[in-house]
């Protein structure tokens, strides 16, 4: 659809190839095929497209619901940097391996898509990404006290 052809752009841009050319290993999943269903038995996906970006952990540490800009999609990589280099610093201080992020650029899967009503239920959640509770337990490091 249109805002999974953004988002491709998007990821395609020679700013987000830069900002995430290291420490990042991008993997985009077709709706329809089977990885597409393993990938949302792990992490559900509401919204297509969807970039997952997930810590060594498995962990998600951000996810991006729908499509943004370039530019967005810049910030977003720097911010999961920053939070991955917070988590290293706290792993090191105890001893532990840091992590490093993976990200999962445009996944184009939706396990449901069954009917027509499905579209539009995505178009629904995409206006809203389904991580505020996320971003509020890794500000408090919540992944980082052993899960």
């Amino acid at each position: 659809d249109e805002q999974s052809t953004q988002m491709a752009a998007s990821w395609e841009d020679e700013k987000v190839t830069e900002a995430s050319s290291d420490s990042f290993v991008a993997i985009k999943i077709d709706t329809k095929s089977e990885a597409c269903l393993q990938f949302s038995q792990i992490y559900p996906v509401v919204c297509v497209p969807s970039s997952f970006f997930i810590g060594d952990s498995g962990i998600p540490l951000e996810v991006i619901a729908g499509s943004v800009s370039a530019d967005e999609l810049v910030t977003r990589i720097h911010k999961v940097r920053q939070m991955h280099s917070l988590k290293g610093e706290a792993s090191v201080a105890n001893g532990s391996q840091s992590e490093s992020s993976v990200s999962t650029p445009p996944t184009s899967c939706e396990p449901n898509n069954t009917s027509e009503n499905s579209q539009s239920r995505n178009a629904e959640l995409c206006e809203t990404p389904p991580t505020s509770d996320r971003k509020s337990d890794s500000a408090t490091g919540g992944e980082g006290s052993g899960h």
